[in-house]
This record gives structure tokens, C-alpha cells and sequence, in this order.
């Protein structure tokens, strides 16, 4: 991927690659029975269509504790919304997925999330 001036240059596919459902979420809070606040995720629209590309190799990473987890990054393709950051994180079937870039491809038609796994799921 070459970057410029803010996209990336990709070739984008044919929307009918998209055959993947994924949601994005954004962290709200809410009140919970005792009247705390407590931090949730919720769904900014429904499910949409994207692609989803794998990637080949993961990396292990090690904590301060000396405790290992791997990590594996993923490359989603979807139609340009232009309300997605890093702040945001995609549920794929089970899967959570931490967004770290967001980049548009194109005339802004699509936008491609760099995201990694953190073997959390729901």
C-alpha cells in the first residue's frame, strides 16, 4: 500500500467482493441498575456489507506481566461513511476487532480499516 495525501492507493475491488456482514461500534455510557456509569459498546447502523482480508501472519506480543497474546491484523473494506476512527471497533461474526488506521481509498467511494485482533469475543 502507498499512501497519498491522506489515501490509500489500492485497487479497489467490485462492491460484490463485500460479502461479509461486520457492525461498528462506539463506546457509550450508560446507567446501570444501581445508578452507576458503566462503560458499554453499541452499534452506530446496522450491519453493512464489507470485505475482509486475513492476514498471514499474526505477531506475539508480551505485556509488563511477562504474559503472551497474539495478535492478528485484519484489513476491512467498506463503502465510505466517513464517521469511523480509531475510536471505533468492529464485531465480525464473534470476533472484536480494535480499529488502528483508517484510510480512504479512492474518491472517497470506500474505506480500508487496518484492525487487530486481541482474541476478545462476545
Amino acid at each position: 500500500m502507498i499512501a497519498k495525501k491522506g489515501r490509500v492507493a489500492r485497487t479497489i475491488r467490485d462492491v460484490g467482493d463485500m460479502d461479509e456482514r461486520i457492525t461498528i461500534q462506539e463506546k457509550t455510557d450508560t446507567v446501570d441498575v444501581s445508578g452507576g456509569m458503566v462503560e458499554t459498546w453499541a452499534a452506530i447502523d446496522e450491519e453493512e456489507w464489507a470485505t475482509v482480508e486475513y492476514a498471514k501472519t499474526g505477531s506475539d506480543e508480551e505485556n509488563p506481566n511477562g504474559l503472551e497474546y497474539s495478535t492478528a491484523r485484519i484489513l476491512i473494506t467498506i463503502r465510505y461513511r466517513g464517521d469511523v476512527t480509531v475510536k471505533n471497533r468492529v464485531l465480525h461474526g464473534v470476533k472484536i476487532y480494535d480499529i488502528e488506521r483508517v484510510a480512504a481509498l479512492g474518491r472517497d467511494s470506500y474505506e480500508l480499516l487496518t484492525c487487530v485482533d486481541r482474541n476478545e469475543t462476545t
